[in-house]
């Protein structure tokens, strides 16, 4: 979240193209944080679509953004704030952290 500490590492799954991700540095989180800040993402091949999709179906998230790691993503949560991330498997600007490995 910050360029001069490691408060997040995002996994890949092998040979797929979805993530997990691990929060750090979260102290006595609430259940709010805990949903949203321990979460999936999945790998979709368009964010904006994701987003189309879901809207059509009532939802009403918030806008996708580019996130520090330089994809699009679209965060989406349930009643508890139990956090699912749409992410786009290819940066379109450059990553914040450490680069995107093939």
């Amino acid at each position: 979240m910050t360029d001069k500490e490691t408060d997040w590492v995002d996994m890949r799954v092998p040979e797929g193209t979805d993530w997990l991700e691990y929060m750090l540095n979260v102290h006595n989180p609430s259940p709010k944080d805990l949903g949203v800040m321990h979460h999936f993402a999945l790998g979709v091949p368009s964010v904006k679509a994701g987003y189309q999709t879901v809207q059509k179906r009532g939802l009403k998230p918030e806008k996708p953004q580019i996130g520090r790691d330089g994809k699009w993503q679209l965060n989406l949560y349930d009643p508890n704030y139990t956090r699912v991330e749409m992410m786009e498997p290819v940066p379109v600007r450059e990553p914040c952290c450490s680069p995107f490995l093939k």
